[in-house]
């Protein structure tokens, strides 16, 4: 939703004279035009801005006390002698008690840091002086981090990305816009949206600015003369560039469908309903925030996420947490917040995090990286901890035994995903053979169910492909013959693996549920004393 005006004058009544506003640049005007007409005009205030470029101008309303009567002049008697924001804090310092003002400043929290010592001393003093002036400051900013000096001085609020609902409302301006230009133009636009695929459209537009929304559909009323469901692919095209600036891809739709995980889909089927505000708050309910998905490579950890997104009909969205990585001190926190507030405003949906325990080490320690990974962990696992979005948190590891306990306590079901049954790799087999239009007969296929004991479904996956390869270069089709000779090209990796063995040691004592209730071919009767499927929901 929108930065809440009224908040904001709450704060500032309270005396909280200075406030930094995260952001996205392409909001700031709309953002500004807002604070002056909900705040600084009620309150009689005079409205000064400043940037970079067009360094303290004054707002003049021509006609009437409206933003759309207004323009901006130069402030005379402001002059720079040294620093432009040193001096700005300084000329802000000197205002005049009566002439109470809102100052509207841009830019300037790329200034203030400990190698402008001077700037960062006249922000101390004026932040200090304005908290016993009439005077407000607002600091405008797109995912900067305040400086501990005036952690007590400036307090933070954020311009969130748009909801739902104001999402919907911007659809409906944007479309009467579109029809009104059309006909000035007399030119027609025709507005082709069911309720569905108006629902499906204001789903796609979530996650992007104002300005964005309106692009998206403007780009749509020029290439196809028409607002119909065509727009919904415009603005998922859109979204993906956005997100893909700020770190975030959408995860591809599983190619087939996920074998076995009974009591992930048991799970995921008791949880559905949670998605729904409604159904949550009939008894008083929560999305659970963290998910965790443990086992050897290629079981199908990263198809579990994948999978429950399409089950739930949610986005899921993956990021790295070393894309975020930045040599500039707190820019590697601010890219992290920028990701999460673009999540949120994807909700509900995944945030999926796939091998976490190799995006965490090596240099989770800090001592190569200044301690920056150490903050960003810590920053995401306080928002783990404080998160009340519809965003859910999903990661895979193949090694949990590394992670801290407060780590491992963020997520409130872990699952170990272990290697598939006879039974699991005989569905694994006939889904993707089905795939790549491989026929076999179900004895075939419960022969290679058979002969493929502690294989993955990665290594089956890859078997499935290069028969279907041999079968388009030797242009003969594909056999039980031709499937047992690429068994034997490629033996089981993990066949005989201890740390299998110690994955399900360590879900059996109680850190994870086991993905499946069919014990795998190597497990012994210690899966017996795990959870029964009722006790998972």
């Amino acid at each position: 939703m929108s930065l809440n005006i009224q908040e904001l004058a709450v704060r500032f009544n309270a005396g909280m004279a200075t406030i930094s506003i995260d952001v996205p640049p392409s909001a700031e005007s709309r953002c500004s035009d807002r604070i002056i007409k909900e705040f600084a005009i009620p309150q009689g205030m005079r409205v000064l801005g400043w940037d970079s470029i067009n360094s303290l101008k004054r707002w003049v309303f021509l006609n009437d006390r409206t933003p759309e009567s207004m323009c901006t002049q130069p402030v005379e008697d402001f002059q720079v002698r040294s620093h432009p924001v040193a001096d700005l804090f300084k000329y802000l310092r000197l205002l005049e008690y009566r002439d109470k003002t809102l100052i509207l400043a841009k830019d300037i929290l790329h200034y203030l840091d400990r190698e402008n010592p001077a700037v960062l001393r006249a922000a101390i003093d004026c932040c200090y002086h304005l908290k016993r002036s009439p005077h407000r400051l607002v600091l405008f900013h797109n995912g900067l981090s305040i400086p501990s000096e005036l952690n007590d001085l400036v307090d933070t609020m954020h311009e969130p990305l748009p909801d739902g609902a104001e999402v919907s409302q911007l659809l409906e301006h944007r479309l009467r816009v579109i029809e009104a230009s059309a006909q000035r133009q007399n030119k027609s636009i025709a507005i082709d949206l069911t309720e569905d695929s108006r629902t499906a459209l204001v789903r796609a537009l979530k996650g992007l600015t104002a300005e964005a929304i309106d692009d998206a559909l403007q780009l749509a009323a020029v290439a196809h003369r028409e607002i119909s469901h065509r727009a919904i692919d415009i603005a998922i095209s859109l979204k993906k560039q956005q997100l893909a600036q700020l770190g975030l891809r959408y995860a591809p739709t599983p190619e087939v469908e996920v074998a076995g995980l009974d009591r992930v889909k048991t799970w995921a089927a008791c949880h559905a309903a949670l998605l729904n505000p409604q159904c949550r708050h009939s008894y008083n309910l929560s999305l659970p925030k963290g998910l965790l998905f443990v086992g050897l490579p290629g079981t199908g950890k990263s198809l579990a996420v994948k999978a429950l997104a399409h089950e739930w009909n949610v986005p899921c969205v993956t990021f790295e947490l070393g894309s975020l990585m930045q040599r500039q001190l707190g820019e590697s926190e601010a890219n992290l917040r920028r990701l999460l507030a673009a999540a949120e405003a994807l909700a509900p949906c995944l945030l999926f995090a796939d091998e976490l325990d190799k995006q965490l080490g090596g240099s989770s320690d800090g001592e190569t990286d200044g301690g920056t990974s150490q903050r960003m962990l810590a920053y995401l696992l306080n928002w783990l901890a404080e998160n009340q979005s519809e965003v859910i948190f999903c990661a895979t590891a193949n090694r949990p035994w590394g992670f801290s306990p407060e780590l491992l306590r963020r997520f409130e079901v872990k699952f170990l995903v272990g290697l598939p049954d006879t039974e699991t790799r005989g569905e694994i087999w006939r889904n993707y053979l089905e795939h790549h239009r491989l026929e076999l007969s179900t004895e075939d296929i419960a022969e290679l169910a058979d002969r493929s004991v502690g294989y993955t479904g990665d290594e089956i996956r890859r078997l499935a492909r290069a028969s279907a390869l041999e079968c388009l270069t030797t242009d003969r089709p594909g056999g039980l013959s031709q499937m047992l000779a690429q068994l034997s090209l490629l033996p089981p990796q993990f066949r005989h693996c201890e740390e299998g063995k110690a994955l399900e040691r360590w879900a059996a004592a109680g850190n994870a549920i086991f993905a499946s209730t069919r014990p795998t071919d190597s497990t012994t009767r210690e899966r017996s004393v795990l959870w029964n499927a009722e006790e998972i929901g």
